[in-house]
């Protein structure tokens, strides 16, 4: 089985009905390139300048990276990525030891989404996995390479996440630790300090010291992709 999969997230067609007219938009998680991108401004926005898309916004809209799915299945394809992936979590965790990081994407129970530029270069991504039999899913690991922060990847990849596990699973909740770096990150993208129960909270693993639990709802509603860093 190959492990690399393009995410089976589809996020639902929005519909903004009015008595004289219907705006659809549609989008494709994985292959924006293929789908048909509307771009509207709100009647709050008219007048004022829009904000700048980010890189990462335009990156992935015209072919040039794509988000896939990984985790190891012992193919060699997937190895190679997860190496990438390991190589740039230990550089981005300093504080986590490098075995720590191994053992956890190496994990067959650990899945984690790839941000690959054409033609193969892993660039960032992030590993998650459900915790226990609760509708809770842990994030381990998210980040991107020094040359590529700043350019809303790290929020592209939370969104991408968000999409997969809305399409594919019952997860409600996700759960991660933040150190004083990080949370300010954590923050713009959903998430609040922890207030569910405490035994799922203990399922989640700590890699280091003087971190926050941090908790973040998942929206079944209209799907939100906010690319905010």
């Amino acid at each position: 089985m190959d492990s690399k999969q393009s995410l089976p997230c589809h996020p639902p067609t929005v519909a903004n009905q009015s008595a004289s007219e219907e705006l659809t938009i549609t989008l494709d998680t994985i292959f924006p390139a293929e789908a048909q991108v509307l771009h509207f401004q709100p009647k709050d926005m008219i007048g004022k300048t829009a904000v700048p898309e980010k890189p990462a916004v335009i990156a992935e809209r015209n072919g040039e990276v794509k988000f896939q799915v990984v985790y190891n299945d012992g193919g060699k394809d997937s190895m190679e990525t997860l190496e990438s992936l390991k190589s740039i979590f230990q550089y981005q965790y300093p504080e986590m030891s490098n075995d720590y990081i191994e053992r956890h994407v190496n994990d067959p129970k650990y899945r984690s989404i790839a941000i690959v530029r054409k033609p193969q270069e892993t660039i960032g991504g992030i590993t998650f996995r459900q915790l226990g039999t609760w509708n809770v899913a842990e994030v381990a690991f998210c980040a991107v390479s020094s040359k590529e922060q700043i350019k809303g990847y790290g929020a592209a990849l939370m969104d991408h996440l968000k999409d997969c596990i809305k399409a594919t699973s019952p997860i409600t909740h996700l759960l991660t630790y933040a150190d004083n770096y990080h949370i300010g990150f954590i923050f713009k993208q959903g998430f609040k300090r922890a207030t569910l129960d405490e035994s799922v909270g203990r399922e989640c693993r700590k890699g280091y010291r003087n971190v926050t639990l941090m908790q973040c709802s998942i929206d079944r509603g209209i799907a939100g992709r906010q690319h905010k860093l």
